[in-house]
């Protein structure tokens, strides 16, 4: 188990023990509704996970023992399975507050000095010019407040998102089943990869598109083991079964080392690592993407909001 994080230490860790974290999925009864808190469990969410994660480890020995292509039912079964690998832990969390925050911020940008004049009067405190603008830049600087999720509105957002968004778009790819003839590939606790090329451009070099999703990533990758990967991509065809290298594993490993969160896992015997320099978390930036001159000599700014990787200073 690897740190994601500098100085990336590692350590030798059980499979059982990996990524375990007690009560993640938990709903106290305190945030139901009080018609329903009678006879409510609060690891109801983790029983019908764990229900699930019995099916899919059936359906993924049979692809192992070559039952690839998959009948719709279990497809299915798996591309929910695969869409909750994407909602169900620390990064979704994560970013889903961080976009909270960002358009919270955005929004208070907006807000005129009389709206923090009044505020700041309201509670009795100095509301100056001076006080204002302090205010106004603590609200907008790193330290400010953020808009964090409830536990039990993250449990439920991350059921949702995998359920009604992520699911069918899963199940309508081209399904590709790859496979490697030695040990290549790593794990970690966000265990789904995305990768879509991006061509040079003024703005970014070329590489890797870290703002795509399940909806419109090139591909999208799961490894079954350590030379096993399923790869839904975007490509027309029947699903089928593909011979691959190591330039492949590269590609699906720095996929998902991109999108984890907290620790990359791999076998001891292996070296997926090796060579690699594992790069900075991706960030949500605000990036202006046009400007557009008016008649009347007002100037407006087209924005976007990506997710990339902080640049690298230069030197």
């Amino acid at each position: 188990m690897v740190a994601r994080h500098p100085p990336h230490q590692g350590r030798i860790v059980t499979v059982t023990n990996a990524c375990v974290e007690q009560g993640f999925y938990e709903i106290a009864a305190d945030d139901v509704e009080e018609s329903h808190r009678a006879g409510h469990d609060p690891e109801a969410v983790e029983k019908v996970l764990a229900s699930l994660e019995g099916t899919v480890s059936g359906i993924m020995r049979a692809i192992l023992q070559g039952g690839f292509p998959l009948p719709p039912e279990d497809r299915f079964k798996l591309s929910l399975f695969i869409a909750l690998q994407v909602t169900r832990g620390w990064r979704f969390r994560r970013e889903m507050n961080d976009l909270g925050t960002f358009a919270m911020r955005q929004y208070v940008e907006t807000l005129s000095p009389d709206y923090f004049r009044d505020w700041l009067r309201s509670r009795g405190e100095a509301h100056g010019p001076d006080a204002v603008a302090a205010l106004r830049d603590r609200v907008l600087g790193q330290e400010g407040p953020r808009l964090v999720m409830s536990q039990a509105f993250a449990v439920q957002e991350s059921l949702r998102m995998a359920a009604e968004h992520m699911t069918d778009h899963l199940f309508l790819r081209s399904w590709r089943l790859l496979q490697f003839s030695d040990d290549l590939l790593l794990m970690t606790d966000n265990p789904v990869g995305m990768w879509t090329p991006v061509p040079a451009s003024p703005s970014w070099p070329a590489g890797q598109d870290f703002s795509v999703g399940v909806a419109n990533a090139s591909m999208v990758c799961l490894p079954i083991n350590r030379r096993t990967a399923l790869a839904m991509t975007m490509r027309s065809g029947p699903d089928q079964v593909v011979d691959s290298g190591p330039t492949r594993a590269r590609q699906i490993n720095m996929a998902l080392i991109h999108d984890a969160e907290r620790w990359i896992y791999h076998h001891p015997s292996d070296h997926p690592l090796d060579g690699i320099v594992i790069p900075a978390p991706a960030v949500f930036t605000d990036e202006v993407v046009a400007v557009r001159d008016g008649a009347d000599g007002t100037r407006r700014e087209l924005h976007r909001v990506v997710r990339r990787p902080p640049r690298t200073p230069a030197t």
